[in-house]
């Protein structure tokens, strides 16, 4: 009897020791980045667009409108654009900060906005995001202003998206 209590004891140690391995094993890493500085924005996120099926959370109205955030190579500039909108714009880092340029044309050397008042961004508007997080493995990006987080499709590599000047 004492011995199968000395083996269900240590049968009882092996399998703690590999349950805990075995959490080990498991990262709590799930390949994402957050763009906080031009450099990580650059190699993540420039040159490339995403696709939000409801652009709300950028200002787009009305709700479920699809809204793309695209940026250039250098992850610079910016511009959220509709089928028929767009606002473009500069990005700072620290949290993502995109200011819309100052005119109502969005291909002016300085950007701007042509949505009208109440359906998009404005000129001189400045949307703060917080986090913005990259997925390196689905290739998505995640914004979050105030409590409202949404995620967008896959990037596709632009092409010739104006971003102002």
């Amino acid at each position: 009897m004492q011995r199968m209590n000395r083996m269900v004891l240590g049968l009882v140690a092996v399998f703690v020791l590999g349950g805990a391995l075995a959490l080990l094993g498991c990262s709590s890493d799930d390949n994402t980045t957050d763009v906080t500085d031009q450099g990580t924005a650059a190699s993540l996120v420039g040159g490339k667009a995403f696709t939000f099926a409801d652009g709300t959370i950028l200002g787009v109205t009305p709700a479920n409108t699809p809204t793309t955030l695209a940026f250039n190579a250098t992850a610079t500039r910016f511009a959220v654009s509709t089928a028929t909108r767009r606002a473009t714009g500069t990005v700072t880092y620290g949290s993502c900060t995109f200011t819309v340029g100052s005119t109502t044309n969005p291909d002016a050397a300085a950007g701007g906005s042509n949505f009208p008042v109440g359906t998009g961004p404005q000129p001189n508007q400045s949307i703060t995001v917080n986090p913005c997080t990259f997925d390196n493995d689905a290739t998505t990006l995640t914004i979050t202003i105030g409590a409202n987080t949404i995620t967008s499709g896959s990037a596709v590599i632009t092409g010739a998206v104006g971003f102002g000047g």
